[in-house]
């Protein structure tokens, strides 16, 4: 497996760092884009605070209709619920052609 990047700067209030190491490339960048589309918020919300780095050091899901996408959503949420945000808008929605879920992730910092 390549090494898979494990820190991002969202803004200068909010960092991620991912200890997980079972992550693909894809689901990291994932991780990431979960953090970018709640950052500006987190950055407002701690305009004269320090600054936080949040540490994923593990990833749990079921395997039965897993989607990678999923991860972006998740963490968005996640960090909406630690700092008392309103989650980012994220459609989703089932294409039965497909067989599979698609999401629309709306504006990204």
């Amino acid at each position: 497996m390549d090494e898979v990047p494990s820190f991002t700067v969202v803004n200068p209030k909010l960092g991620l760092l991912n200890k997980c190491e079972k992550l693909t490339e894809k689901e990291v960048d994932l991780l990431f884009l979960g953090a970018r589309l709640i950052g500006r918020a987190v950055e407002a919300a701690l305009k004269e605070k320090p600054g936080v780095v949040l540490v994923i050091d593990s990833v749990e899901h079921p395997n039965l209709d897993y989607q990678e996408e999923g991860i972006a959503a998740a963490v968005a949420g996640l960090i909406a619920r630690k700092f008392s945000l309103p989650e980012p808008n994220i459609r989703v929605e089932f294409d039965k052609s497909r067989n599979r879920y698609v999401f629309h992730f709306g504006e990204v910092v």
